[in-house]
């Protein structure tokens, strides 16, 4: 019988968002079978694999969280990512068929229980976030001695006999699968633990609101520039073991050099790693795309945290990022449009009125209704000043053929009074 979806609510989502554990549970209970569902129509033959990839899935919604803003957007991230473990996993059993039939042995695949019950896949979901650092130690370290015990077995056993290639094989393949997991393991337990530093109560919440900006310096020497209606998070401990931070907003960067580990900002699900480097992030939420500028030396982003995809930037390049990870270059006006704040004005190109006046509000907190809604559509095009609100909407009223009025407290803008020839600029109204 086919899992029944039941409706997530909002303030689940909020609660999900925020690290609630409790949130988390409901989610995973609600959400496990079906997974396992359409893992199984994924898998076919392999489906004996499809609790595995639930698991999975819902790990990484875990770590992806902070990107869930309505319920839609939580299913439409399990449905989209079922179908890319699944497919990971199949890769995965024909690399070991190939394997086998190219050695003449037989390995024995990962085991999964294809009965497991949401509860059950609670229980070690549960156990996997509860992890702590010395769990995580002494088990590279039990690692460790185990690949130094088979190398000295290893050793031990080639001396004064011949070794059949397929046992060197395997060998050389559990050896492999102990490196490469014991460097998984730090790699993924490092950015395990900056998820749950940026979540933990002990955060430090800095807020730039409408109207403001302000630089920080952080403990590791390096600078923040907070655009206005930005938030950001700095983890306790950061300069130290961790140098990640989360942002929701606008921000510049000047990142102290010679550092360790790599700086990292964390905003709408992805990340992007710098070293000594100058660069800016812009990801409000209400924009359709995340956008990276370097100004000087390089940066990695990763569309999705802990995601192999990648793409290297180097100083004069940007990027964009959809919500669904697609990643493209920007046009310079998109660049001049997102992060020209940073030099104490805004450029808008071809922009429609409406987006206009959404960024006066936010870099000026200056609040604008409009006379008539068919203006919203009305394509501007000017430099707006970030020195002075007053020069900023006068340029906008110029540039838009505005007049500004009053209504009580409420700042009016209609279509600009034709002016007799020779007459002048369009007069700007002031409240008294």
């Amino acid at each position: 019988m086919p899992a029944i979806l039941t409706p997530l609510a909002v303030d689940q989502i909020a609660a999900l968002r925020a690290g609630d554990e409790t949130a988390f549970e409901q989610l995973v209970k609600t959400r496990f079978d079906v997974l396992v569902d359409n893992a199984r129509t994924r898998l076919g033959q392999q489906s004996s694999a499809a609790p595995r990839v639930a698991l999975s899935v819902l790990l990484s919604a875990w770590t992806d969280r902070a990107t869930f803003m309505t319920p839609g957007a939580v299913d439409a991230y399990l449905d989209d990512a079922v179908p890319r473990r699944a497919a990971d996993e199949l890769r995965k059993r024909a690399s070991l068929h190939r394997f086998e039939v190219h050695e003449g042995v037989q390995v024995t695949a990962p085991s999964g229980k294809s009965d497991m019950t949401a509860d059950q896949a609670w229980q070690q979901i549960r156990e996997r976030l509860h992890v702590s650092a010395e769990q995580l130690e002494a088990h590279r370290e039990e690692s460790r001695t185990l690949a130094k015990k088979h190398a000295r077995e290893h050793v031990d056993s080639v001396v004064g006999r011949r070794t059949p290639v397929g046992a060197i094989a395997i060998g050389v393949l559990l050896l492999v699968v102990i490196v490469f997991g014991m460097r998984f393991m730090n790699t993924g337990s490092a950015e395990l633990a900056l998820t749950r530093a940026l979540s933990a109560p002990e955060a430090r919440t800095l807020r730039a609101f409408p109207g403001q900006r302000g630089t920080i310096s952080l403990l590791d020497e390096s600078t923040a520039q907070l655009g206005a209606g930005s938030t950001m998070v700095v983890p306790k401990g950061f300069g130290r073991s961790l140098r990640g931070l989360s942002l929701d907003g606008a921000a510049q960067f000047v990142v102290a050099p010679d550092k360790s580990p790599a700086f990292q900002v964390r905003a709408r699900g992805a990340a992007i790693l710098a070293t000594g480097t100058a660069f800016s992030v812009r990801a409000y939420e209400d924009d359709a795309e995340l956008f990276v500028n370097v100004r000087e030396g390089s940066v990695r982003v990763y569309p999705a945290v802990g995601k192999s995809a990648s793409r290297t930037l180097n100083a004069g390049e940007s990027l964009a990022i959809a919500t669904d990870g697609t990643m493209r270059t920007p046009q310079a006006q998109e660049v001049a449009l997102a992060f020209s704040w940073v030099d104490g004005e805004l450029i808008l190109e071809n922009v429609t009125l409406e987006r206009a006046l959404a960024m006066l509000r936010r870099w000026h907190n200056v609040d604008g209704a409009l006379a008539d809604s068919s203006l919203l559509t009305r394509p501007i095009t000017a430099r707006l000043t970030l020195a002075s609100a007053g020069e900023a909407l006068d340029a906008l009223s110029r540039a838009g053929n505005l007049d500004v009025t009053y209504d009580g407290s409420q700042m009016v803008l209609h279509e600009a009074t034709v002016m007799p020839s020779g007459a002048g600029k369009t007069p700007v109204v002031r409240k008294p």
